[in-house]
């Protein structure tokens, strides 16, 4: 019986940190684009400077999904919603991303599903 308590234990604190590393978007964040084509910016505002880091994930894209996530969150806080990534460093034990967030006017996104 003790040994059932503790694998029981064992199980739910496994899970609780692996819940702990997913990263969580907000609504507001999550309307945040990330943009590379520079053109689109000319008619937008800079609202600052947002850096993302990761030194937790299974893999170099997983850390580079959670340093995504963080720059959407902190530039959502600016009052932007489009960022343009300025460097993307990839070093052994962390990634790190640097953007700059910018507030636009609503435009026709058209997409490719090609």
């Amino acid at each position: 019986m003790k040994a059932k308590n503790i694998f029981m234990f064992l199980i739910v604190m496994l899970l609780t940190g692996l819940l702990g590393c997913v990263p969580y978007l907000s609504k507001r964040s999550a309307g945040v684009q990330i943009e590379d084509n520079t053109k689109i910016f000319k008619n937008c505002k800079l609202k600052g400077t947002v850096k993302g880091s990761a030194s937790v994930g299974l893999t170099k894209a997983h850390k580079v999904e959670i340093a995504i996530d963080e720059i959407k969150s902190k530039a959502a806080l600016l009052g932007a919603d489009t960022v343009l990534i300025v460097s993307k460093e990839s070093m052994f034990k962390e990634t790190v991303i640097t953007g700059r967030a910018y507030d636009c006017p609503p435009r026709l996104m058209i997409r490719s599903f090609f």
